[in-house]
């Protein structure tokens, strides 16, 4: 099976994320769009996560490092689990110290005799503008690959197998990643659809709305109008409820509770004093 730069490097950063970071939840990105340059870029994102590092069975018996592979979580079985809280510095650091040992550097004497010979690194790896999102808590930057010549600046497995072997792993894991990224374009699909359903469903639920409290305030009004004109023509006279005077035809104001009040009264007045309805502005 034939290996790129690429998925070699990809494996080197899963095995230093998870064997030396200590968590499986990471994202990292190949931003080069020619896989064949000597210079590759990726974008990394690791989140604050859970991990479990061990379990205690049912005996009491505490199991960590390998056994925890095997192992089974069921009811019967109490998890051992640590919170990764990523932090910048301690992240450069294990960085550091993971892949500086494979750096490739070429020597050129110093022109200032008795001072050493510079050193200029060839071929790296390199983190850059790693800092922690203050919104999300991810730790997030920029890893700069640089290779020369035939040289691989990071640990690359000899055994086949284990390549093999870490490649179906990362396959495995990039193929449910793909899975999940396509159920959530499947959801945002049907999401925008019923979006757009109900925008619809909105919208003609307004002009409902708007037609009926038109036909609603239309015919308040002609009841009210009614309503005067029944009591213009009568000659029983109402006392306003307030001050107690007869109501004449010029001074009526029929709220919409059809309770009469003078129109000296109503101002005065935020609600209905017999019935208590709150009075609104209304035809008269």
């Amino acid at each position: 099976m034939t290996i790129t730069r690429d998925t070699k490097f990809k494996l080197a950063f899963d095995s230093f994320i998870k064997d030396v970071i200590g968590v499986t939840d990471y994202d990292l990105e190949n931003l080069t769009k020619n896989k064949s340059e000597s210079r590759h870029i990726y974008s990394f994102s690791i989140p604050e996560q859970t991990v479990v590092i061990g379990f205690i069975d049912r005996d009491g018996v505490t199991h960590t490092g390998n056994d925890i592979a095997n192992m089974n979580i069921s009811s019967d079985k109490e998890q051992l689990n640590i919170e990764y809280i990523p932090e910048k510095k301690s992240f450069e650091t294990q960085f550091a110290a993971t892949f500086d040992p494979y750096k490739e550097e070429e020597s050129f004497p110093s022109s200032t005799p008795g001072q050493p010979p510079h050193k200029y690194a060839t071929s790296y790896v390199g983190v850059d503008k790693c800092e922690v999102n203050d919104e999300t808590g991810n730790i997030e930057g920029k890893i700069y690959v640089v290779y020369h010549k035939k040289h691989i600046p990071y640990h690359v497995e000899q055994n086949d197998g284990v390549y093999e072997q870490k490649y179906s792993v990362l396959l495995c894991r990039f193929n449910h990643t793909r899975t999940k990224l396509n159920i959530a374009y499947n959801d945002i699909d049907e999401l925008q659809d019923d979006l757009v359903y109900n925008e619809r469903q909105l919208r003609k639920a307004k002009r409902v709305l708007y037609r009926e409290t038109n036909n609603h305030t239309l015919s308040e009004n002609n009841l009210i109008n009614k309503l005067h004109a029944a009591y213009n023509i009568s000659d029983i006279k109402e006392e306003c409820p307030v001050c107690y005077d007869t109501i004449e035809n010029e001074k009526l104001i029929i709220p919409r509770c059809a309770h009469y009040i003078c129109d000296s009264c109503h101002p005065r007045c935020d609600e209905c004093p017999i019935c208590r309805m709150s009075y609104t502005s209304m035809g008269v």
